[in-house]
């Protein structure tokens, strides 16, 4: 499944093979760095996926001089925090944990991008190492510039995925059922069913404590995920 995002620089549109060619040659990209001018850094364009969902993809640029602990803070920000859960970044054989005393890693997060990322390598994470989300990142082209004042910054991403009601079939969904057993179970509510729900007004086998809000993310409807943090919206 494709899907389409906006490029946060010049506000067109593409798909994400499209997105990271566009990326390459946006004019107006200059204009729009936030950067420090009389300080240069290693900027490191990363493209991020979720492992089995495709649909969802952001592009970021983050200094070479921030830490691994960084990118887990944006990942928890945009995508997965929900109750605090472990993370652990798989990068060329080696585990970094963000606790430093983790009995399944070799080091802690506090490591430089510089130290371990360069271009053109994938790698892993994982949040939650029972429910876990587990994400590619690949990075896409590293370059000298000005360095970024926030240290990352997010350059495109996926836009909302719109399911439809399960019941209905004809409004957005705005809640993801999670007491779900099989495919052909009510999976997704708009507010109006959701609402006669409430009111016991529909008949069905939901349990409105099942119910999540739908989210631009792959972990929608995992755990007790309810959305990104509002840094990145």
């Amino acid at each position: 499944m494709s899907s389409k995002g906006r490029c946060r620089i010049c506000g067109k549109s593409f798909e994400s093979s499209g997105m990271s060619r566009h990326l390459l040659s946006c004019t107006d990209k200059e204009t729009m760095t936030n950067g420090i001018p009389d300080k240069q850094e290693e900027i490191y364009e990363i493209h991020i996926t979720d492992q089995y969902q495709k649909a969802y993809w952001l592009f970021i640029e983050i200094n070479g001089s921030e830490t691994l602990l960084s990118l887990d803070q944006f990942l928890r920000d945009i995508w997965c925090e929900c109750c605090g859960h472990l993370s652990e970044f798989y990068i060329n054989g080696s585990h970094f944990s963000c606790i430093s005393d983790s009995f399944y890693a070799e080091s802690d997060m506090n490591v430089s991008i510089s130290d371990v990322l360069y271009d053109g390598l994938k790698f892993k994470y994982e949040y939650d190492l029972g429910s876990s989300t587990d994400l590619v990142l690949t990075v896409k082209s590293v370059k000298k510039g000005k360095a970024l004042e926030d240290g990352i910054r997010l350059l495109a991403r996926n836009n909302m995925i719109e399911e439809k009601c399960s019941v209905c079939r004809k409004r957005k969904a705005a809640y993801i059922n999670t007491f779900v057993s099989t495919y052909d179970d009510v999976m997704f509510l708009c507010r109006k069913c959701s609402e006669l729900l409430d009111e016991g007004e529909l008949d069905m086998d939901i349990d409105p404590d099942g119910l999540l809000p739908v989210c631009n993310s792959p972990r929608m409807g995992v755990c007790a995920y309810i959305g990104e943090s509002d840094v990145w919206d």
